[in-house]
């Protein structure tokens, strides 16, 4: 009985209602929570038993100042019994108490009391949905409501992050409060985050966002002179839409040294280290006249980038990603401890039953062929 009082006043606890019901004004208290009826089989069976737990519950709710509201029983074993049915809390003092949460309430209490203080009914509006946010941000609600009124009052400013000058807040908070920023910041203003969501956090707020970067070898020592002989180039994505370059094939590898380790191949390029980023060169218009040819690591991650990379060039070709490849390589199988579970789309019929087979374990338990671990030659353009 006592357990199961617990258990219902806590996971109302969790539901954050009493958190709304101070927010909006509301009494809750006296507060009743129904108890779990006793049965007739366990007055007959368990008589003893069931008598010691009322006198727990009538001592633990004691202590507390709490009524037990008890209803008579007719049993045809052990006549008539008084069996609790409900406890009163008589108010939120006595009920906080009991689940031991007075320090973790008081604490929003006080969070909630000092913000709005300092903004509008937009804000408690937003408190009433998510009222756990109080508790779980009380340290930093400041520079929180700094950077949303800033960026409120001065929309589209097409300023990066980094050059954000907020009293009191560095950029790198601003990096890693990105979403409860951008929750304030929709709720204050009344923007429909559900309209919004396909967007990234810069273009939502008017910022600046930064360009992403992409690291690639030039393979053919012809084109490398029309680039003053580099050879190995780490420029932005932005750049490089803007500066062609007079090659036919594209090669996305996945480890470093693979790409730095592959031959001169005529009008050939090779970017490396992108993982799922492969996608971006989407953004690089001349790139989708090229041939594109992916080789990446044989298991379940190695397909879905290979199906990333299908959905942005459907024509893009695989290399060494095939049955005969992994079998010639047995010996140097790792495991692949945290395999892939999506769908992957724009796989060929051979591919899609490898990367099945692989998530199935049908050759061994999360079976890996690294990249790396296959030899250079292996691979033809």
């Amino acid at each position: 009985m006592l357990e199961d009082l617990k258990k219902k006043a806590q996971r109302l606890y969790e539901s954050k209602e009493i958190f709304r019901s101070y927010l909006l004004g509301e009494n809750k208290f006296p507060l009743e929570i129904s108890l779990r009826n006793v049965s007739s089989a366990q007055l007959r069976d368990q008589f003893v038993t069931v008598g010691q737990q009322i006198d727990e519950l009538a001592k633990e709710c004691k202590k507390f100042s709490l009524e037990v509201v008890s209803t008579e029983v007719n049993n045809r074993q052990r006549g008539t019994q008084s069996i609790p049915d409900k406890v009163v809390f008589p108010n939120l003092e006595s009920y906080l108490k009991f689940i031991s949460k007075v320090k973790d309430y008081q604490l929003f209490k006080n969070t909630i009391d000092e913000l709005l203080l300092i903004d509008n009914s937009k804000l408690r509006e937003f408190f009433v949905k998510s009222p756990q946010l109080a508790i779980e941000y009380n340290s930093v609600w400041s520079k929180i409501l700094a950077v949303t009124r800033f960026l409120i009052n001065n929309p589209k400013t097409n300023l990066y992050i980094r050059q954000l000058e907020i009293p009191d807040v560095d950029t790198k908070f601003i990096q890693n409060h990105k979403k409860i920023i951008l929750q304030v910041v929709s709720a204050l203003t009344g923007d429909d985050e559900a309209i919004l969501e396909n967007l990234e956090f810069e273009e939502r707020l008017g910022l600046r966002k930064e360009s992403g970067r992409v690291r690639f070898r030039i393979l053919d020592p012809n084109i490398q002179k029309l680039f003053y002989g580099l050879e190995d180039i780490e420029t932005s994505i932005e750049k490089l839409a803007e500066t062609e370059i007079p090659c036919e094939n594209i090669i996305i590898v996945e480890n470093k040294i693979t790409g730095l380790c592959l031959p001169h191949y005529d009008k050939t390029i090779v970017f490396f280290e992108l993982g799922y980023k492969a996608a971006l060169l989407k953004q690089i218009p001349w790139i989708s006249n090229k041939r594109i040819v992916y080789w990446g690591d044989i298991d379940t991650y190695g397909f879905s980038i290979l199906s990333n990379i299908r959905e942005a060039f459907p024509k893009a070709e695989s290399r060494l990603m095939d049955l005969d490849t992994l079998f010639s390589y047995q010996n140097l199988w790792v495991e692949e401890k945290v395999q892939y579970q999506g769908a992957c789309g724009g796989l060929s019929q051979a591919e899609l039953e490898l990367f099945n087979d692989l998530r199935s374990n049908r050759y061994g338990q999360g079976v890996r062929l690294e990249q790396e671990r296959i030899k250079i030659s292996d691979f033809k353009l």
